[in-house]
């Protein structure tokens, strides 16, 4: 699975399906993977680095 995050995902169809197919055409022996729109929409890109921050100033604490 491949998941498409902030104001990528808003593009739509007009990304995924060009892009669904470029994978087909550069994956032609393996299982295609799904493409699906993140859950979290354009925030998606903000969680995740909050979420990096966090692990890394935590790691640095131990």
């Amino acid at each position: 699975m491949i998941v498409i995050g902030g104001g990528l995902a808003d593009a739509d169809a007009d990304l995924f399906e060009p892009l669904g197919a470029r994978l087909g055409s550069l994956l032609s022996f393996h299982r295609l993977p799904r493409l699906e729109k993140a859950r979290l929409g354009s925030d998606a890109g903000l969680i995740g680095t909050a979420l990096a921050a966090r692990d890394l100033v935590e790691a640095g604490t131990r």
